[in-house]
């Protein structure tokens, strides 16, 4: 569902929002939302590359099951001056309308305007976050880029290009890393515990699970009758799970 800035109207049809356009990132949520066994796929008679994807009956009830739980902003109408007023408006009517609690900004950067002052707008916007996130007991996940750094630079908090108030104010700080592949936790305020986590990269349906456990989640759209395709992309050696020996695009 795309949550409008005009009048915070749910608009039918999907349009561009952040880094990735509207069909792109429904087509990510459909891949994620399904487990591997259920992802089929295609032969693109072009490229000839096969492509992954999540067949008609499972998408309508991943749609169903996301009917008031999902929300895609489109900031596309909003100007440039204005979009992080906009955003954190339309955050709190979503906190308060529906009681969302978990919110996503991709990325810091796709939602700042100008140049100018930027330090002071990312620090500003960061802060604002934070302040929604314990007004409404929610959790905000703000991606934000890394330095240029070199290659075999280990990341840490002061890695993140931009104002230092990115990881000073927030609760957990995560770099996700391609080699070796893992999760790397440089600050944890509850517990405290950092360090690496190893993980494995499913290219099917575009999840990242934990090396040592494997990829458990099911997620609770209805699964009756819901029967494993024949052409299960699974089987293909192009689709295999990555487990960190080899370089997969996340």
């Amino acid at each position: 569902m795309i949550y409008s800035p005009n009048k915070y109207r749910e608009t039918e049809g999907i349009k561009d929002s952040g880094e990735l356009s509207g069909y792109k990132f429904l087509e990510w949520i459909m891949l994620q939302a399904t487990e591997q066994k259920y992802i089929a796929y295609k032969t693109d008679v072009r490229s000839g590359k096969n492509i992954c994807l999540v067949e008609t009956e499972i998408q309508k009830r991943i749609k169903y099951w996301l009917q008031n739980k999902f929300f895609l902003y489109d900031n596309s109408v909003v100007q440039d001056d204005k979009q992080t007023d906009s955003i954190l408006k339309v955050f709190e009517a979503c906190a308060r309308r529906y009681g969302c609690r978990l919110f996503l900004v991709d990325n810091l950067m796709s939602a700042l305007c100008s140049p100018d002052e930027e330090n002071k707008a990312q620090a500003r916007f960061t802060a604002q976050l934070k302040a929604f996130a314990v007004k409404y007991k929610a959790h905000v996940i703000l991606a934000a880029h890394p330095r240029k750094e070199k290659a075999d630079a280990t990341f840490t908090n002061d890695s993140i290009s931009g104002s230092s108030a990115i990881s000073n104010l927030a609760d957990v700080v995560l770099n996700i890393e391609r080699a070796p592949k893992g999760i790397r936790v440089t600050k944890n305020r509850d517990f405290g515990i950092t360090g690496f986590i190893p993980t494995c990269y499913d290219p099917t349906n575009r999840r990242l699970f934990q090396l040592n456990i494997g990829d458990k989640t099911v997620y609770s759209w209805d699964h009756k009758d819901i029967r494993v395709p024949e052409n299960q992309a699974c089987v293909l050696e192009e689709f295999k799970i990555d487990d960190g020996t080899e370089q997969q695009p996340f």
